[in-house]
């Protein structure tokens, strides 16, 4: 015959009363016999218990257990937070990376069209000076290199922010995700210096055309 309510509820009565009670007290203690008391009345499933202290090591014993369940738990939802971290930051230089690709390439245009109107005017003023046609042709890459140079600081200094904010981050996660977030970061910069590089290339051979 299984349980009864009665006696299951009896039960948990006589257990809550036991940390009620100050530890190692006498009122404790009989807590615990009056656990024992109410288990042993139980027919299925069927307690043999012979004092209180198997039952109080019994409890310990749980307790253990849930609490380490418990702290493997939280740290499994702590890693899945700081993972989540890790993604949200990796799309956010993904697209400033995007953005100062743009910027390049803006810049870029910028020069070419400023190039544009150096010709048209060393085309309309034919009578000017060599010297000061070579003067006009110069502005372009002049302007372009301004520009390219303000860019490349203000790329380094997001590239700075971006990296004492991923700090905290990085220094709790794997050897392998620091690695590889190092690897992509790297990655990136060289690819964007490439672009920046083609683009100043473009111009040169623009004006050397000429």
């Amino acid at each position: 015959m299984a349980a009864s309510d009665d006696q299951v509820q009896k039960s948990k009565n006589a257990s809550k009363k036991c940390f009620c009670n100050k530890e190692r007290s006498p009122a404790r203690a009989l807590a615990w016999e009056a656990v024992v008391d109410s288990l042993n009345e139980i027919h299925s499933p069927k307690f043999q218990l012979k004092d209180k202290k198997a039952v109080r090591e019994r409890w310990n014993l749980l307790r253990k257990k849930f609490s380490k369940k418990m702290s493997e738990e939280e740290k499994a939802s702590a890693l899945v937070g700081r993972e989540d971290t890790i993604h949200a930051k990796a799309e956010s230089a993904s697209k400033q990376h995007l953005k100062d690709n743009e910027t390049a390439e803006e810049i870029r245009k910028k020069a070419m069209e400023s190039l544009k109107e150096t010709k048209k005017r060393n085309s309309d003023e034919g009578g000017a000076s060599p010297k000061r046609r070579k003067s006009r042709r110069a502005e372009p890459l002049v302007d372009f290199l301004r520009e390219k140079a303000a860019a490349d600081r203000e790329i380094r200094q997001q590239e700075l922010r971006a990296k004492q904010q991923e700090q905290p981050v990085l220094r709790i996660t794997s050897p392998d995700h620091l690695e590889e977030s190092q690897q992509q970061m790297m990655k990136a910069m060289i690819l964007q210096q490439q672009q920046m590089n083609t683009a100043f290339l473009t111009v040169l051979k623009e004006l050397l055309d000429k």
